[in-house]
C-alpha cells in the first residue's frame, strides 16, 4: 500500500495511515464518553428518585405530626419546605391525607410535596385499586414512575414503597 519501490511508505500513505488512527482514537474517545455520560445519567436519575421518596416520606410524616399538633381536626393547612404554596388537606381520623381516589387525586396528592414544574414531564401517575372479596373494601394505590423507579403509595395504610424495574 502506497509503497514508493524501496520499501518506504509514499507520503500520501503516510497521511492515510495518520487519519485512520486519528479517526480510530476519535471512535474510542466517542464511545467512553458515551459510556461516561450514560452512567452519570443513571446516577442522576436514582438520585432523583431516592430524593423524590424523601422528601414524600417527609411530607406524609408532617401532615400526620401536624394533624396531631393541631388537635387532630378533619382538615389542616399544610406549606412543604419545597412548595411555595399553602393547602388544605383533609385528614382521616387516622391521620393520613385524604384526596380523590383517581389519577388526578394521585397528582393532586404529589404535588401537595414536590413543585408541579420539577417532575410534570419525568413522571407518570395511575392509580391502581384492589378490592378485597371477603370485605369488599377498596384498596386505594397510587402509583407514580419516575425513569426506571417506580413509586407505590398504599393511601390506606401511608405506606410509601420504592422498587426499580429494569
Amino acid at each position: 500500500m502506497g509503497h514508493d519501490g524501496r520499501g518506504k511508505l509514499s507520503p500520501m500513505a503516510i497521511k492515510l495511515w495518520r487519519f485512520l488512527v486519528v479517526l480510530i482514537l476519535i471512535a474510542i474517545l466517542a464511545t467512553v464518553l458515551v459510556s461516561h455520560v450514560t452512567k452519570e445519567d443513571q446516577a442522576w436519575q436514582a438520585t432523583l428518585a431516592i430524593g423524590l421518596k424523601n422528601t414524600l416520606s417527609t411530607g406524609i410524616t408532617q401532615v400526620y405530626w401536624q394533624w396531631q399538633d393541631k388537635g387532630r381536626p378533619s382538615r389542616i393547612v399544610y406549606q412543604p419546605e419545597h412548595v411555595n404554596t399553602t393547602v388544605e388537606i383533609d385528614v382521616s381520623t387516622s391521620g393520613r391525607a385524604l384526596f380523590e381516589p383517581s389519577d388526578e387525586g394521585c397528582a393532586t396528592f404529589l404535588y401537595w410535596f414536590v413543585e408541579q414544574e420539577v417532575l410534570e414531564n419525568h413522571i407518570n401517575t395511575s392509580i391502581k385499586k384492589y378490592e378485597d372479596t371477603d370485605t369488599k373494601n377498596v384498596e386505594v394505590v397510587c402509583e407514580y414512575r419516575l425513569y426506571q423507579f417506580v413509586f407505590l403509595y398504599f393511601a390506606e395504610t401511608g405506606e410509601l414503597q420504592m422498587t426499580r424495574v429494569e
